[in-house]
């Protein structure tokens, strides 16, 4: 049997959709526990996949965060440099963040499922996304942007990725009482942008433009994957703070 192969690094969310739904059940099995890494983040896939996707790639992250900080602790020895320690700092956030998604998802036994819809380790900190209930088939998306001091692994005053599960809950109810009746809600926390961690970095919109593109291209996947879905959502962004700009 011939497997398919990934689309071209560069094609378009809409590229992606297209190519995604012409793969057979089979193949896009497949092509999730080949390349987890890739697809858990490939904007047009749908969120059933990706969040499969990424749930493959959780503990292997973890698992090497892990090793990694382990592996510098031991190289930097007893006195650390400001450089080692800062590094030492960064790392312990990368376990933390990805300790911090861990939690977020096992608090489905509250019966609301979750959904990793992203899981980008490519740049210094982790960045994700988590749904409440699934996103290929809600009539309402929300995707809350946090702003100034939030991260994934939260060590600003901020917020962490499992604080805003919370807010996403108190808006996700909400949004549930505001929606006609039998229409499904699900709610995003969107930490797919690194906030500036102080007032300095927030006083420029530098990360608001590099976050902007990310923004964009996450909602244009939502969008691309539905075309080939369910249908168009009803999509709304709710940004707090810097995450507005």
């Amino acid at each position: 049997k011939v497997r398919p192969s990934l689309p071209p690094p560069g094609a378009s969310a809409q590229e992606v959709a297209s190519w995604w739904s012409s793969l057979s059940d089979d193949d896009k099995q497949w092509m999730i526990n080949q390349h987890p890494d890739v697809i858990g983040n490939l904007e047009g896939v749908d969120y059933t996949s990706r969040n499969q996707a990424n749930r493959i790639m959780l503990p292997r992250l973890k698992e090497q965060a892990e090793d990694e900080l382990e592996a510098y602790r031991k190289k930097a020895g007893w006195f650390k440099t400001p450089a080692e320690a800062k590094e030492i700092k960064r790392l312990e956030d990368r376990v933390k963040a990805l300790n911090e998604i861990d939690k977020t998802l096992k608090r489905e036994s509250d019966g609301v499922p979750r959904y990793l819809m992203q899981l980008d380790p490519s740049g210094p900190n982790i960045l994700a996304a988590v749904s409440q209930n699934n996103p290929d088939d809600a009539d309402h998306i929300g995707v809350i942007v946090p702003g100034m001091t939030t991260s994934v692994a939260g060590n600003g005053k901020g917020g962490s990725i499992l604080d805003y599960d919370d807010h996403a809950r108190v808006m996700r109810e909400s949004a549930e009482r505001a929606a006609g009746h039998g229409q499904k809600v699900a709610m995003v926390s969107f930490f797919g942008y690194d906030a500036p961690p102080g007032v300095i970095r927030a006083s420029n919109t530098d990360m608001a433009q590099a976050g902007a593109k990310k923004l964009s291209s996450f909602l244009t996947g939502i969008d691309a994957s539905r075309e080939h879905g369910a249908g168009d959502a009803h999509i709304t962004v709710a940004a707090h703070s810097y995450g507005s700009t």
